[in-house]
């Protein structure tokens, strides 16, 4: 009986230890695969700016890849995708780009490296410049958690995440969604509009206006958010604000 217990031990024991290795040789391959990514990002930087005459960044592209635009992300899986960690210094000269555009980005980072990222990209905008914001709004958890009676597309929505992440629930309800917020989409910080526009501010920019998901007045900024691929347009629409900001100087 003792050495049937020994064994089950040192069984789990090199199971655990083989899921530890399995997920440090990943870390070790993601890793890898970023620095050579940033290895060939000067040659990539420069090519783009030579190439295109109004410079657009596109940052957190993800898979969805934007034609004309200098796509990058944290894990940049296609080849066309530069390495760019949004928590670190902007590697690019002052007042390089005329757009900047990221979605469902800035809830990814503490809210400190994302006041030091959008100063960043103030500085890298030309004046004239302009940057597009969309990501989640915290109204939209507060309305869904708060209504007595809900909308038929709160009710899909609260429907949908329990569906696809707590199908064991056996009942529906927006804590689920709540929950599956902070922990399924990874976000360190969700604004509202009134955070949001206060951190655009305070990295100087100017003439902040709240736009429609998909909507602008400029036509290198119009039709840009994807996030509906993938949760549907309606969701996108529920749970996504837009918020763009000017470069005057």
């Amino acid at each position: 009986m003792n050495n049937l217990k020994s064994h089950l031990k040192r069984s789990r024991t090199l199971r655990t230890l083989g899921r530890t290795i399995k997920a440090d040789i990943n870390t070790l391959r993601s890793e890898g695969y970023r620095l050579w990514k940033s290895f060939a990002r000067p040659g990539k930087i420069q090519n783009y700016l030579l190439s295109h005459e109004v410079k657009k960044l596109h940052l957190g592209a993800g898979p969805n890849i934007f034609e004309g635009w200098l796509n990058t992300d944290f894990d940049p899986q296609p080849d066309d995708v530069i390495f760019l960690d949004i928590t670190e210094p902007l590697p690019f000269p002052d007042q390089t780009f005329d757009y900047i555009f990221s979605e469902h980005l800035i809830a990814q980072v503490p809210y400190k490296d994302a006041i030091f990222h959008l100063q960043e990209c103030y500085r890298i905008l030309k004046p004239g410049g302009k940057i597009r914001i969309a990501t989640p709004d915290i109204q939209f958890l507060i309305d869904i958690y708060t209504a007595k009676d809900k909308t038929e597309i709160q009710k899909r929505y609260i429907q949908r995440i329990v569906d696809a992440d707590y199908p064991e629930a056996g009942f529906y309800h927006a804590t689920f969604v709540v929950n599956g917020c902070f922990l399924g989409w990874g976000v360190q910080f969700i604004y509202d509009a009134v955070i949001l526009q206060d951190a655009l501010r305070r990295a100087e920019f100017s003439q902040i206006t709240r736009c429609a998901v998909k909507e602008s007045t400029d036509s290198h900024l119009y039709n840009l958010e994807h996030h509906g691929t993938a949760i549907s347009e309606e969701f996108n629409t529920l749970q996504t604000m837009v918020f763009e900001g000017s470069r005057l100087d």
